[in-house]
């Protein structure tokens, strides 16, 4: 256990690193649109402690919210 006094994080502020995940959206006569799964994917991951690290839809990269 880290005090903090030897320059280290306390073990109190440690964060663990999330595990990051890509994200996949399809278009789809029967899925709810591209927008709309982009939401429920993103809380779905912040609720259970994943890190969306890159996003797809149909054959084309989104812009992710992660930076590495």
């Amino acid at each position: 256990m880290s005090d903090g006094s030897n320059g280290g994080t306390p073990d109190s502020l440690a964060v663990e690193p999330k595990v990051q995940a890509v994200a996949y959206y399809r278009e789809s006569m029967r899925a709810t649109s591209i927008p709309i799964q982009q939401d429920q994917v993103r809380d779905w991951a912040n609720e259970n402690g994943l890190e969306i690290a890159c996003e797809f839809s149909d054959g084309e990269q989104l812009q992710s919210d992660a930076q590495g």
